[in-house]
């Protein structure tokens, strides 16, 4: 049988609430903190409009915040694009088109340059590491500890899955 991403992570945290999910540097979170902080981005995700099948672009290095954002979209049956940190100009833009993107999670220097070249409308940009004026900021939405309703999340049965 084979079960959505999500799905297999709320599985671990029922199971395993106290058991390190993630090590990251000196960073280390449970599957329980985890899923709360999961939680809060699904909540401020949904509210900004993601859901299943939109297509989330992410300039971020392999980090504890990657992690949370991929599982934050597979919560709600988004499809994660991963795109380099070091895509720029024209091949950012190109990058971006094909890939048919709805929404932009990155660092916050892609976020600001995206809200000049006007690529997309500030309520669809969330910056990570610093604030980018009208942009949302991930940080916060880690912070406010959101609680997601589960019946707006994908299936359990849906197109993105693990077998």
């Amino acid at each position: 049988m084979s079960r959505n991403l999500f799905a297999l992570f709320e599985q671990q945290v029922k199971k395993n609430p106290d058991k390190t999910a993630l090590i990251c540097g000196d960073q280390a979170l449970s599957y329980g903190r985890l899923f709360h902080q999961v939680q809060g981005v699904s909540f401020h995700f949904s509210r900004m409009g993601i859901t299943s099948g939109s297509h989330v672009a992410v300039f971020e290095n392999n980090s504890l915040s990657f992690v949370i954002i991929m599982l934050a979209c597979a919560c709600l049956g988004a499809v994660i694009v991963p795109l380099p940190l070091t895509l720029k100009g024209r091949y950012q833009a190109k990058a971006l088109k094909n890939c048919d993107c709805d929404f932009v999670v990155g660092w916050h220097s892609v976020v600001r340059g995206l809200k000049e070249q006007n690529s997309f409308e500030p309520d669809r940009l969330v910056s990570i590491g610093k604030k980018v004026e009208d942009c949302f900021f991930l940080a916060d939405f880690i912070r406010e500890q959101k609680t997601f309703r589960p019946e707006k999340a994908v299936p359990k049965q849906s197109p993105y899955i693990l077998t």
